[in-house]
């Protein structure tokens, strides 16, 4: 039987892949489950894809990329100097962990929150710890997210340090890898602590690191 709409019939299995794989992982997801959530055959599954692990990569592709690519990476080219714009991403990325954007608008985060928010970790990391040392496939397209947000980051610290908003010691792809780091290390010991405050706290924490990179005043003579 032909598909009505294959466009909505792919969105529903990506969507429904996405929360069965955050909730328990790529090896541990049942496509029965995935199916039934999405309310399509297997008939339709694969129609769009060959398989599973297909699947799997798309989800990386097409929800967890563009996740990131939308929330990151475009509250990274908002107006502003490189302190104002960096404090606001980590701004932005709280209110989004609280289940809404700047606009109000409910996203991804928000539809996380019934599964358990930040305590079931990063989706991204959770794929990279599981599956890149397992799969090439995976891994490749995980290290393309990664390679995207660092070279956003790293670009409007760059743009800092060249307009001397920013201290001109400062690696701006050193500093962007960190930033990472120190994002994605909050939400995995917001995970095993089980405490959406613990990375509330590690957020403003990262406000603060931002702010020292700042170039000093110049004091009066």
């Amino acid at each position: 039987m032909t598909e009505k709409n294959p466009d909505k019939t792919r969105k529903k299995l990506l969507e429904s892949a996405f929360f069965e794989i955050y909730r328990v992982g790529f090896q541990a997801a049942n496509i029965d489950r995935i199916l039934k959530s999405a309310g399509v055959t297997k008939g339709a599954l694969y129609h769009h894809f060959s398989g599973k692990k297909e699947l799997g990569y798309a989800v990386v592709d097409e929800v967890i990329g563009h996740w990131i690519a939308d929330k990151w990476s475009a509250s990274l080219k908002a107006e502003g100097n490189a302190i104002e714009v960096l404090k606001g991403t980590v701004t932005a990325a709280a209110r989004m962990l609280r289940g809404h954007d700047e606009n109000g608008e409910v996203g991804h985060c928000a539809e996380m929150a019934e599964v358990g928010d930040v305590t079931l970790g990063c989706p991204l990391m959770n794929l990279a710890q599981e599956m890149s040392p397992v799969d090439e496939g995976f891994r490749l397209r995980i290290e393309r997210i990664f390679d995207s947000w660092h070279a956003a980051l790293a670009e409007v610290l760059e743009r800092g340090v060249q307009d001397g908003t920013l201290r001109s010691n400062v690696d701006p792809r050193k500093t962007a890898r960190f930033l990472i780091a120190m994002y994605e290390g909050a939400i995995g010991i917001a995970k095993n602590s089980k405490s959406v405050e613990a990375i509330y706290e590690s957020l403003e924490m990262m406000g603060e690191f931002i702010d020292t990179l700042a170039k000093p005043a110049e004091k009066a003579a």
